[in-house]
């Protein structure tokens, strides 16, 4: 996807790139020292940070909704 560097700590952290899957968005991958990740999307051509949308990931690469942000407990 796009060039990684290194972040704080042990994590990896990608720059923002056109996204292969939907070109319309850019995103943006955090991995952790344990495997996990975080993906973060925006609209392609947004000079922001914050992401529009983001999802985590275990460490074998399924989505961990205990940690989906978006995911609210009732």
């Amino acid at each position: 996807m796009s060039d990684k560097k290194q972040g704080k700590g042990d994590h990896t952290v990608s720059d923002w790139a056109v996204d292969p899957r939907n070109t319309n968005w850019e995103s943006k991958t955090v991995t952790r020292p344990d495997g996990s990740s975080l993906e973060m999307y925006r609209h392609k051509g947004q000079q922001t940070e914050y992401p529009h949308v983001s999802q985590e990931y275990d460490k074998n690469g399924k989505t961990d909704i205990t940690k989906d942000i978006h995911q609210q407990k009732k």
